[in-house]
């Protein structure tokens, strides 16, 4: 846990092995980790920093999303073939809905209730309608979609694609939530692996594990516009909009990593 005024670690969990995604539910209070080693979903809550809740889910990588308003939590691994649907409020799977083979990450875009699942060893992006709880089409992407996160303002969704890894061949590819089309993609740096938005600064920030570096996309021209330097192996992002700080997790460096905009 991070002190975000003062940038300051407060506080550790001993969860399961190999956490891999986080997603906090500021309304129940609730932490949803992802572990891959043990392929469950663990759930905390934040008031002690107990575990009240573990839901499996299938083996390898495991990624997790909060759906707030709906007071559940969506979670894939891509060892199965389905989207986990699990209540925050009894902490229970409720639902398994087919999303189809490798699912790798999952975003949700909740003003139009859709989800978008990545496939891993693919270059497919899966829509699926919440409210059916079905597929409803298939985005066709960049090579391995690894990370997705929603700009919900601008109605854009971008999609981190891993492509060959540290051979290259990483990408980004942004669709058009209105009309759930692609509407560009473009080439990055070696092993995209976590993207993050701020709406307000209209830019995205994409993490790229073997250029030790995060890439600067512009919301207004689908390009990118900076890049910088990180520690080495830079993995998961995340943005505070309210002072524009963005935090970098490091694979080997086992630090987090503060840049201001």
């Amino acid at each position: 846990m991070i002190n975000l005024d003062s940038n300051t670690v407060v506080k550790q969990i001993n969860v399961g092995h190999q956490p891999q995604s986080i997603a906090v539910d500021p309304a129940s209070g609730l932490l949803l980790v992802g572990c891959d080693g043990v392929g469950v979903v663990q759930i905390y809550e934040l008031q002690h920093y107990g575990m009240v809740g573990s839901v499996s889910t299938g083996e390898g990588p495991v990624r997790v999303t909060v759906h707030s308003s709906q007071k559940v939590a969506y979670a894939v691994a891509a060892g199965s073939s389905t989207m986990k649907v699990i209540s925050l409020s009894s902490r229970k799977l409720i639902r398994a809905v087919p999303v189809g083979a490798k699912p790798r990450v999952i975003a949700v875009d909740e003003r139009d209730q859709m989800a978008y699942v990545g496939h891993w060893d693919s270059n497919k992006v899966t829509v699926i309608d919440l409210n059916a709880q079905r597929k409803i089409s298939v985005l066709r992407v960049g090579k391995n979609p690894n990370t997705i996160a929603i700009a919900s303002e601008a109605r854009l969704a971008f999609v981190g694609n891993y492509g060959d890894g540290e051979n290259g061949g990483g990408s980004v590819s942004v669709i058009d939530l209105d009309h759930r089309s692609i509407r560009k993609t473009f080439d990055m740096d070696a092993g995209p692996s976590r993207v993050a938005v701020d709406e307000d600064a209209h830019v995205a920030y994409l993490t790229c594990l073997y250029a030790r570096k995060v890439d600067v996309i512009s919301f207004d021209t689908l390009t990118r516009v900076d890049r910088f330097s990180t520690a080495n192996r830079p993995t998961g992002a995340a943005v505070d909009e309210s002072t524009g700080k963005l935090y970098v997790t490091n694979f080997i460096s086992n630090v987090v990593q503060v840049f201001q905009a």
